[in-house]
C-alpha cells in the first residue's frame, strides 16, 4: 500500500500588510499564490496571488540548507502593486529581463527591470 501525504511549507507566502486598515487579527492572514515561476538564472522567484501584487523573491535561503533549517523566510527582494486585481499569472522571459503578469483585472504587464537603479529589486511597467 502506497500512503502519501500533504506537505505543507512556510517558505513563500502573500499576506496582509500589518499597515493595512484591516483588523489586527488579520494582519497574519495568508493569501492564496496563484503563480510562481523562477528566473532562468534561478535567482530570483516571482509570485502573483490574490492580493493583487506581485512579489520578486530571493531563492538563496531556499537553496542555502542552513538558511532553512533556521526558520528564515526568503527575502522579500520587491513587491509590485499596479494591478487592481488578483494576479493570476507570472512568467520570466527567457532572457530573463523581462516579468509578465496577468490579472483579473483584465490587464497583461510587462515589467522590466529599471536600467537606473543598480540593484535587481527595482523593476517597472509601461509608462511609468
Amino acid at each position: 500500500m502506497v500512503r502519501s501525504s500533504l506537505l505543507t511549507t512556510n517558505i513563500l507566502a502573500h499576506s496582509l500588510d500589518k499597515d493595512s486598515s484591516e483588523k489586527s487579527d488579520q494582519a497574519s492572514k495568508r493569501l492564496s499564490i496563484f503563480s510562481v515561476h523562477v528566473h532562468p538564472d534561478g535567482s530570483r522567484i516571482a509570485t502573483g496571488g490574490l492580493d493583487a501584487k506581485i512579489r520578486i523573491w530571493s531563492t538563496k535561503p531556499i537553496l542555502n540548507s542552513a538558511s532553512e533549517q533556521s526558520n528564515r523566510p526568503p527575502k522579500s527582494l520587491c513587491t509590485l502593486t499596479m494591478h487592481t486585481g488578483p494576479v493570476l499569472c507570472v512568467r520570466w522571459a527567457n532572457s530573463g529581463r523581462w516579468l509578465a503578469s496577468g490579472s483579473d483585472d483584465e490587464i497583461v504587464m510587462v515589467w522590466d527591470l529599471d536600467p537606473f537603479v543598480l540593484s535587481f529589486s527595482s523593476f517597472s511597467c509601461g509608462s511609468q
